[in-house]
């Protein structure tokens, strides 16, 4: 494949008139308050339903639902 895929992730997303939002987590590195509040707002703001996945299929899946799941508990 030619290019960058999230290229066309991001076009396939934008023809199924779907937002689509990257945000950088790393599996091997927590989330500070900063970059959990971050990931927090981005979500809390998204259209619902919303689809989490992980180019390298880590880790970071489960740590996005692990901070949403946190804050719903009011960790």
């Amino acid at each position: 494949m030619k290019g960058n895929p999230d290229d066309a992730e991001i076009a396939a997303s934008d023809a199924l008139g779907l937002k689509h939002d990257d945000f950088g987590l790393s599996a091997s590195k927590g989330l500070d308050q900063a970059k959990a509040e971050q990931l927090i707002a981005l979500l809390r703001d998204a259209p619902k339903p919303v689809l989490i996945h992980c180019k390298s299929g880590s880790d970071r899946p489960g740590q996005t639902h692990g901070t949403t799941a946190a804050l719903r508990a009011n960790l």
